[in-house]
């Protein structure tokens, strides 16, 4: 054990701290609001926060509108969708050195492993995206903002974190009388919280639906994918 304290279940396996355990405490929390949002493409931003050697994991309620984040290791940058003005998150990371009294445990190279006044993240649950699909290409071809599916949480007083890998999108051709038209237009999900306890996924253009002329064989294709995961966790 190259840690000072170690908690084992009842046959033997390490469930608390020890050198290979990650506990995820909160670290900041906050509202993002601007004045106004008139943008068809909506309006993004960053927010920075002490860089730490892992992804922060952000988790994001919006009740007023639809929102994204994506983190990196000193902060995450974020959108909202056309009309959206604010929304509230928290962050989650490694933890911190607190002040000089309770409990604390260090790794070998002296980081903090666990400090007793943090506040460890609390996960609700996943949420379980059975039934949903993503919009069509000619759903989403006049509307910058698609109405998506509503789940229920594992819950209340719930944030949620989504992970999407960037594969919302349409991209579709299609041959009529005359040259081939393609339709070009990305767009991607989007967190609404009607509740704390609900979560329903909007889908926001990224990108502008241009037709235009090829010349070329006709073809069709499509891709569509909703979030890998999406996590809920209780808020403090």
């Amino acid at each position: 054990m190259s840690v000072g304290l170690e908690v084992t279940n009842d046959s033997g396996v390490p469930v608390l701290v020890n050198a290979h355990s990650f506990v995820f405490f909160a670290i900041a929390k906050g509202t993002q609001a601007i004045a106004s949002n008139p943008s068809v493409y909506g309006v993004g931003g960053y927010v920075s926060l002490p860089p730490q050697s892992v992804p922060y994991l952000v988790f994001i309620r919006c009740n007023g509108g639809s929102a994204q984040v994506a983190s990196s290791t000193n902060g995450f940058s974020w959108n909202m969708a056309q009309g959206t003005t604010s929304f509230d998150w928290w962050a989650s990371g490694r933890a911190t050195v607190s002040g000089s009294t309770g409990m604390q445990v260090f790794n070998p190279d002296g980081s903090i492993q666990w400090d007793m006044s943090n506040r460890p993240l609390r996960i609700a649950g996943l949420v379980d995206k059975s039934g949903a699909s993503v919009p069509s290409f000619t759903e989403m071809s006049t509307d910058n903002l698609r109405q998506g599916p509503l789940f229920n949480g594992p819950g209340e007083n719930l944030a949620y974190l989504m992970s999407d890998i960037g594969l919302c999108h349409d991209i579709y051709a299609f041959h009529g009388s005359g040259p081939t038209l393609r339709g070009n237009m990305r767009y991607q999900p989007f967190i609404n919280t009607p509740n704390s306890s609900q979560l329903r996924l909007n889908y926001c253009r990224r990108r502008e639906n241009r037709p235009r002329s090829l010349n070329g064989a006709s073809y069709q294709s499509f891709a569509g994918q909703l979030p890998n995961f999406l996590i809920a966790a209780h808020t403090y």
